[in-house]
């Protein structure tokens, strides 16, 4: 019978750095450019996926259930998920709304009646003005996590939210 050979892991070092405190969530609030705002709040309470929420249209905003529903097609793992609006979300949901073109199917509109870009155009900029330079979308999603976490919700429902599919990936945010 042949020897079957033994590949050794390798150890993983890809522990996540970056998080927002509450201050610091308030400081680039007020930095951020208008289009961004409503975005930033979702991603900070959600923790979804940048390009989840980018794509997210307001036929899946129900403001009455206080939820919205992520379809298959837009989330990274390919499953639909529910995320809860609370906290300030209603608010700058609600000012998006009165916001938005009156055309726009899309919650989170860029140019052309398309969903803003991609790149978050004043992101960087805003960072730099709260001092917090270099900070990322997805460590809005690190801070989620955490809040979440803080806040004492069971795992299971953080991760639910969260669209973490596996606990060892939940972990290491």
């Amino acid at each position: 019978m042949p020897q079957v050979p033994v590949i050794h892991k390798l150890p993983e070092d890809n522990v996540r750095q970056g998080f927002l405190e509450p201050d610091q969530y308030e400081r680039l609030l007020v930095e951020l450019p208008a289009n961004l705002k409503a975005l930033f709040v979702c991603g900070y309470h959600t923790g979804a996926r940048k390009n989840e929420l980018r794509r997210m249209r307001w036929d899946q905003v129900d403001f009455d259930a206080r939820l919205i529903r992520l379809s298959a097609g837009q989330t990274k793992n390919k499953q639909p998920r529910t995320l809860p609006i609370y906290g300030d979300m209603r608010r700058w949901l609600d000012h998006q709304r009165e916001t938005c073109p009156e055309d726009s199917i899309w919650v989170f509109h860029g140019a052309h009646n398309c969903p803003v870009d991609n790149h978050l155009n004043g992101w960087p900029e805003a960072c730099k003005r709260a001092d917090l330079p270099g900070l990322l979308f997805h460590d809005l999603r690190r801070s989620a996590v955490r809040n979440m976490k803080r806040a004492h919700l069971q795992d299971l429902e953080a991760m639910r939210i969260s669209g973490h599919k596996t606990r060892q990936v939940f972990d290491r945010y």
